[in-house]
């Protein structure tokens, strides 16, 4: 190639022209440009171009229809008008209706092609029908209306309900051709606090206002007083940090005076104004007196001439319960695979170690158990005691004196089988009983297990055990405590693994079923339902914390009180309440 054509060549490959275009078809921010480079394919106009939103109307045949375009410029077109029409914009449209028609009688209308990009070219195809349109109404019957009760209708329409009203009618009218009505309460009267339920299912609307629907309301039963003192062992807090009293105002904790305790306080049960903390680390329990809220260290042990600080246990003790008499004590210890028991005095508090086994011969300190006893439940007659053996995939069972507190291994399935001990799922860690003795509720921790076994509890005093159902609370969970609520229909599972309680409908006998699930603080370790139902407490054993949430009496939802979550002691491990 010579030099002329070689020149030519390279003018033509870098000249400004060429560059220019190249830039022009490939910066995001010229995309406008695309079709003139042969690229795109939108339908978006040139920024600069106007046009009109235009359409017919269907049906109008009352005033007050007002239309909207992108939220302004209203039309009010008059009644009986075959259309409308928009001032030009250069934008997109959308076109909704601001009112419905309601002079003299109500209309419903509906927009279709309402909205789209901007164009090109005007826009004349967008349509509004309207049609005949009817109130949907009723009336209120039971208690005198309180305040705060919210209506809605079909999922969308609220209506805030005035206190002592006797009727009710929903400001949007519902058109004849629509699907109808469908009327619920969406949030209940607060003062009082009341249940409204409605007998309105969802129905059409004939040719007429609907002013039947019925919605009744009850006055809810005043709940007595919440529990007022709630209490926590910190595992990591030993000595004069060991239990934390706190007092609680409407759930609102505030800690008072902390309680010295033995090495590693691990659980901790009030009854009769005393207080008793298992020390898991130096083998022994603390005991106290309480006074308004506060705990005074009493002593602990009324065998032994003076004031004892502890009282021996078996070796790590994870778990003590009293029985409902508040005679006697039990402690599961899960280093000596044994249960110990003790009896109360009633006037000092202080603990006497008593024959825990009643049938083995001489004075045993200690029943065996299975392997890695760690937590204990007693059945609401304090007939029966059941532990969880966290080792051994198992429950025991014994049979309790109710005059002497010794314990009696018994056959657990009550088939003839003689075992004393019922298989659980894997690693089970808590287990409680529920309120009315009829089910036994059993938290499986470990990696294979992540479930809640229920076994229903023999009749006619037997005590024994047979599986009536397992529940999955998810994977890597990790359900480390249970708590049903007193009135039996709900069941409160605290996950270590996820950092969350759940919340199970136990309204259908021996059964559970999910509902949902709250975030508490990191590494939630336990949780206790306060006597009256109205506040749940959960320790959180890895940020050092206590959460509080306020329990709806109507769905038992969970909802975090003020200032939740509360600081507590190192690892706190274990929480009760008291009056």
């Amino acid at each position: 190639m010579d030099k002329n054509r070689q020149h030519e060549v390279t003018r033509m490959r870098y000249s400004p022209t060429k560059i220019l275009q190249g830039l022009l078809c490939t910066t995001p921010i010229l995309l406008l440009t695309l079709a003139a480079c042969g690229g795109g394919g939108g339908t978006d106009a040139p920024l600069d171009v106007s046009y009109t939103v235009s359409g017919t109307i269907t049906g109008l045949n009352n005033g007050g229809l007002t239309l909207l375009n992108n939220g302004g410029d209203a039309q009010t077109p008059a009644s009986s008008a075959p259309g409308f029409s928009f001032p030009a914009i250069t934008t997109g449209y959308n076109v909704t209706v601001l009112h419905h028609p309601d002079t003299p009688n109500p209309q419903h209308c509906t927009v279709t092609n309402g909205s789209g990009g901007k164009q090109a070219v005007n826009v004349s195809n967008v349509t509004v029908a309207c049609e005949n349109a009817y109130t949907i109404g009723g009336t209120f019957t039971g208690n005198t209306l309180g305040t705060g009760l919210v209506l809605q209708n079909n999922g969308g329409d609220n209506l805030l309900v005035p206190a002592s009203a006797v009727s009710f009618v929903f400001t949007a009218p519902v058109g004849a051709s629509s699907p109808g009505y469908n009327v619920s309460v969406l949030t209940q009267p607060n003062t009082p606090a009341q249940t409204c339920t409605t007998d309105a299912t969802a129905s059409g609307v004939a040719a007429a206002n609907v002013s039947s629907v019925v919605i009744n309301c009850t006055t809810n039963a005043s709940l007595p007083t919440a529990d007022p003192y709630v209490y926590v062992a910190n595992f990591g807090s030993s000595g004069t940090g060991g239990v934390y009293p706190y007092n609680s105002t409407n759930g609102v904790l505030s800690a008072g005076t902390a309680a010295t305790t033995g090495s590693a306080p691990s659980s901790i049960a009030v009854s009769a104004g005393f207080a008793y903390v298992t020390n898991y680390s130096s083998n022994t329990i603390s005991a106290y007196s309480i006074t308004a809220g506060a705990l005074f260290a009493i002593d602990a042990d009324s065998s032994i001439t003076g004031t004892q600080a502890n009282i021996a246990t078996g070796a790590q003790p994870y778990a003590i319960t009293i029985d409902p008499s508040g005679k006697f004590a039990y402690v599961a210890n899960y280093g000596s695979n044994s249960v110990s028991a003790y009896s109360i005095d009633a006037s000092t508090g202080a603990l006497a170690r008593i024959d825990s086994d009643k049938v083995t011969t001489g004075n045993q300190t200690s029943i065996p158990a299975r392997s890695g006893p760690r937590s204990i439940a007693i059945d609401p007659s304090g007939g029966f005691a059941y532990v969880a053996n966290y080792n051994d995939d198992s429950v025991s069972v014994y049979s309790i004196d109710t005059t002497t507190g010794a314990l009696t291994a018994i056959d657990a399935d009550g088939i003839g089988s003689g075992v004393p001990y019922i298989p659980t799922g894997a690693g089970p860690w808590s287990v409680t009983v529920g309120p009315a003795g009829a089910y036994l509720y059993v938290t499986n921790r470990a990696a294979t297990g992540n479930t809640v076994n229920v076994f229903a509890i023999g009749n006619a005093g037997a005590g024994t055990l047979s599986l009536s159902g397992t529940t999955s609370t998810g994977a890597n969970t990790t359900p480390v405590s249970i708590a049903i609520h007193p009135s039996g229909n709900y069941t409160y599972v605290v996950n270590y693994g996820t950092d969350k309680v759940q919340l199970y409908d136990s309204s259908t006998l021996g059964s559970l079923t999910y509902i949902n699930q709250w975030s508490t603080g990191v590494q939630p370790s336990a949780i206790r339902i306060d006597s009256t139902g109205q506040y749940a407490y959960v320790t959180n054993y890895g940020d050092n914390s206590v959460s509080a949430y306020a329990v709806s009496q109507i769905d038992g939802s969970l909802t975090p009180v003020l200032g939740s979550p509360f600081p507590s002691g190192t690892g706190p491990f274990a929480v009760t309440t008291a009056r």
